[in-house]
């Protein structure tokens, strides 16, 4: 078999791979800004850690703290622990059972988003009757620590009308209750003097030939939550035609109809809602007149190219053929690889907020999710998005590399760089050389995980550092964590909010 696709069969790891207990630390440079301050940027993990029963960490762990109160009256706390990326930073809450549902039931509070100074979350509880109940908070990093989390005002816009074959709304709209925004499909935005939350979801009539953006949006100024209220903001809503950024055609009317948001991100003056399989939309957060419009990721780039060929390529070579070592492989793999975007590609927003990087991790053995077939291998590829005049007519992407998994195995073959799938790619925000992945060692009920570090100018592995420890760590605090990211593995969030954290806080720390 690996005669057939020219590729050698490779152990996991090298044989001169660390103990498990042991890592490959990171260079010196890259963490030596954070010895006396907060880190410039972090990868928070999605996974919100709840502790009710005294085991909340104090402040020498967890030094940003707040705390809140939602409107059914139940008082909550969070802290983040901040860590220098590679390392993974965490976010903990302190939710007492009055209040908010019983743990292992629904997940009562997470982080949505953040963009500069912000960080937007939501809290939410359900009665004994199964009503929901949904708060949002801003945090702000400015104010110094501990501060008050403050609660956005309740979305109570009417539903959007979709009997109109032409897409447009009805003529009277009777407000409702409050509305359970979907936060998969929230964006966060700030700038200048405004915030911005906002939903989108896509509607297209039966019998026309146009998409439209529906949006729910919460537009706030900075004056008045400087004065530590939220209470100006209120909710619009609009449904707004979505152009295409070539002439509109069959293939991009198709990938819209099949649109499923898999993250936002807020770039220079716009939210922009990801699918990976399909493209990018932008909504102007600055026009005077909203607009959406429609970008399809680079040439071969979308998960629907990328995957096809792949498959193509491994069923000519022979790399798709021969069984699988790990015994969870075969249930893990039996999922629809468009479903599987969000695990190999990224988009990150770079450079201070001037640039937007998209990395795609292309499997040549066409599994979904799994352990990397012996004898296959795979490709990472980075592009930039090229802003032109700032129209988005006139943006381009541009490649910045390709780089196989062959070049990096023998490239480090003195180091420690496992030799299977990298996943979850986010590219450095101080330093966009340099990327970050997950990898997983698959073959177990509870999964062995590492952060892995690389130049990708010099193709060699900066770090590689043990970030959970499989069933050695159910009898620690991440036992938690473990069984969250066993069933359902996310990407980290990039955040900058702590290089914004009150210097007031950071002197009473040194």
């Amino acid at each position: 078999m690996a005669a057939a696709t020219g590729l050698p069969h490779r152990r996991m790891f090298p044989r001169s791979r660390p103990s498990p207990s042991s890592s490959v630390a990171p260079p010196q440079s890259a963490m030596s800004a954070a010895v006396a301050d907060f880190p410039s940027w972090v990868l928070l993990e999605p996974f919100v850690r709840r502790d009710d029963k005294g085991s909340f960490p104090d402040e020498s762990k967890a030094p940003i703290r707040a705390s809140g109160t939602t409107s059914w009256g139940a008082d909550f706390s969070i802290a983040f622990s901040l860590a220098e990326p590679p390392r993974i930073s965490r976010l903990y809450a302190k939710l007492p059972r009055r209040g908010f549902r019983d743990p292992g039931l629904g997940v009562p509070l997470s982080i949505v988003a953040t963009h500069r100074h912000l960080a937007l979350l939501r809290v939410e509880t359900q009665t004994r009757e199964l009503l929901s109940y949904q708060n949002f908070f801003i945090h702000n990093a400015k104010i110094p620590s501990p501060s008050s989390l403050q609660m956005l005002p309740p979305c109570t816009e009417p539903d959007f009308n979709y009997t109109h074959d032409d897409g447009s709304l009805s003529p009277t709209r009777t407000p409702s209750d409050t509305r359970l925004l979907d936060v998969k499909s929230m964006g966060f935005w700030c700038g200048g003097e405004v915030f911005v939350v906002a939903e989108l979801s896509l509607y297209k009539p039966i019998s026309c030939s146009k998409v439209f953006a529906d949006i729910y949006l919460l537009r706030s100024s900075m004056l008045s939550y400087s004065l530590r209220s939220c209470g100006d903001g209120k909710w619009s809503s609009m449904r707004v035609e979505i152009m295409s950024t070539s002439n509109p055609d069959d293939e991009d009317l198709w990938r819209l109809c099949c649109w499923q948001t898999e993250t936002v991100v807020p770039f220079q003056r716009w939210l922009c809602w990801i699918d990976y399989c399909n493209g990018i939309l932008f909504f102007d957060m600055e026009a005077a007149n909203p607009t959406v419009s429609f970008l399809r990721f680079p040439p071969g780039m979308s998960l629907h190219t990328s995957t096809a060929t792949a498959t193509a390529t491994a069923t000519a070579t022979g790399s798709g053929s021969g069984s699988d070592s790990d015994s969870d492989s075969d249930a893990e793999s039996d999922t629809d690889t468009d479903m599987c975007g969000f695990l190999y590609c990224g988009a990150s927003v770079v450079d201070h907020g001037r640039a937007l990087k998209f990395v795609n991790v292309i499997r040549h053995d066409g599994i979904p999710f799994g352990a990397l077939k012996p004898g296959s291998g795979f490709a990472i590829t980075c592009h930039t998005l090229m802003l032109g005049d700032g129209s988005i007519s006139s943006m381009a992407w541009e490649k910045d590399y390709t780089v196989t998994s062959m070049e990096l195995w023998d490239t480090n073959k003195d180091n420690s760089l496992p030799h299977g799938i990298l996943m979850f790619p986010r590219v450095d925000i101080d330093r966009p050389h340099v990327v970050h992945f997950l990898f997983i060692e698959f073959g177990f009920v509870k999964k062995k995980m590492w952060t892995v570090s690389i130049d990708m100018n010099t193709r060699l592995m900066e770090s590689l550092l043990k970030y959970i420890d499989g069933w050695e760590d159910l009898e620690s605090d991440n036992a938690d964590l473990i069984t969250y990211n066993t069933m359902s593995p996310k990407p980290f969030l990039p955040c900058e909010f702590p290089r914004f954290c009150s210097r007031r806080k950071r002197k009473g720390m040194d």
